[in-house]
């Protein structure tokens, strides 16, 4: 769903707000917040549905990073909640597999 680069800071930290092109149908913006920081280990961010993107970072040596991304909907309203969980473990993945290439370039 992310259909550019980010708008924002030009380093995230806590409290920044950023925003992401997107695409749903319709392109639009996405307004978040980071709400969850520590430097090369941990990023979540929180857009105006409430719920939270997280990543988590563990190196695994020198030239390997596990990365563990997550979606926490607690926080969100349960009807936009219903819809999301439905294709977020697919966008999720290919979230992944995206991330995965820019690192490797």
């Amino acid at each position: 769903m992310v259909k550019g680069e980010m708008v924002g800071p030009e380093k995230l930290e806590l409290g920044s707000i950023f925003w992401m092109k997107m695409h749903l149908g319709l392109p639009y913006l996405m307004k978040n917040k980071v709400v969850e920081f520590e430097q090369d280990k941990l990023i979540a961010w929180m857009p105006l549905a409430r719920n939270i993107w997280r990543y988590e970072f563990k190196a695994l040596d020198a030239h390997c990073t596990e990365v563990t991304q997550w979606m926490d909907g607690r926080t969100a309203p349960k009807v936009l909640m219903k819809r999301e969980v439905q294709w977020s473990p697919k966008a999720m993945a290919k979230s992944l597999v995206n991330l995965k290439k820019l690192a490797e370039q």
